[in-house]
């Protein structure tokens, strides 16, 4: 997988692929897609997105008995981090620390998560 990010349309197929939590039939990712995004989409579309997702690895893909059906290749969670790692290099100069501060410095954090924070940090020094 390369260091990019993805297109919006792209990120949206994941998200239906990761809340479906398995192999999903091509036709499900799009009546999903279009209920989520409240308007149609082509056939060709949808497939053309899969087929990128594919091509970058983060999906497999699969015909059986004439249906198409696709299952991702990589966690939310990982994904997430490879978005959080491009962030911190395009805007921080790769600078975790720069990330973190101006995350917290531009949100709204209560007591309790700074606490949680504090603890996670505590944690990770063990």
């Amino acid at each position: 997988m390369m260091l990019r990010g993805l297109a919006d349309c792209e990120l949206d197929v994941m998200q239906v692929l990761w809340d479906f939590g398995g192999t999903t039939e091509q036709k499900k990712i799009k009546k999903e897609l279009e209920r989520r995004k409240g308007r149609e989409y082509s056939r060709p579309t949808v497939s053309t997105w899969l087929l990128r997702l594919k091509k970058r690895k983060l999906v497999e893909g699969f015909v059986k008995s004439g249906t198409s059906f696709y299952r991702p290749l990589v966690t939310r969670e990982e994904y997430m981090r490879l978005e959080l790692r491009i962030l911190e290099k395009r805007l921080f100069g790769a600078d975790s620390f720069s990330l973190v501060a101006a995350f917290a410095d531009m949100t709204n954090l209560t007591e309790g998560d700074m606490q949680k924070i504090e603890d996670m940090l505590r944690d990770w020094d063990k």
